[in-house]
């Protein structure tokens, strides 16, 4: 339907029409590069980890698991191997199924041998430590600082961002 407009009806600004360039605006991308499983029953750390990743660099997203059981159960409904985490962190005690039995899942199976794993943990145990070595993964200490965070934080997107560019 076409409408006609009054005779004494004038457009105030000319016929010519400026091209103007689209204005860019800063968004988040949709889909994240990178995703980071964490498994801890602590949402306090959970908590801290996310703002602290948001801040240092958003292509990364967290999957949170509140034990191991729901981590192992994430991993188990991936298909596609190149949708498979970035980074495993794991916290050695949780309840369900612990960071130490997880790890040793997790290592066993031929299909997870791509992802690299940490554990992070209040545990200053000499055998936890020796566990970990065992299974070749760096254990961290839950830092009691913001700033302990932050550090942290930085040293697995990195360790993250050097597993992608193996696996590509």
């Amino acid at each position: 339907m076409h409408y006609k407009l009054p005779s004494h009806f004038h457009f105030p600004f000319s016929k010519t029409l400026v091209q103007r360039e689209p204005v860019k605006m800063k968004t988040k991308p949709l889909h994240k590069q990178h995703t980071i499983l964490w498994a801890d029953d602590d949402a306090d750390d959970l908590y801290f980890v996310k703002e602290v990743m948001e801040v240092l660099d958003d292509k990364h997203r967290v999957i949170e698991a509140s034990n191991g059981r729901q981590a192992l159960d994430y991993l188990s409904s991936i298909d596609c191997p190149s949708q498979l985490p970035c980074l495993v962190v794991l916290d050695i005690n949780m309840p369900v199924l612990d960071g130490k039995e997880t790890l040793a899942i997790i290592k066993s199976e031929e299909k997870y041998s791509t992802i690299t794993v940490v554990v992070f943990t209040t545990s200053s145990s000499e055998k936890d430590r020796l566990f970990c070595e065992r299974f070749g993964v760096e254990m961290y200490s839950k830092p009691h600082t913001y700033s302990g965070f932050e550090e942290m934080v930085s040293n697995l997107l990195q360790q993250c961002k050097s597993q992608k560019e193996v696996s590509v």
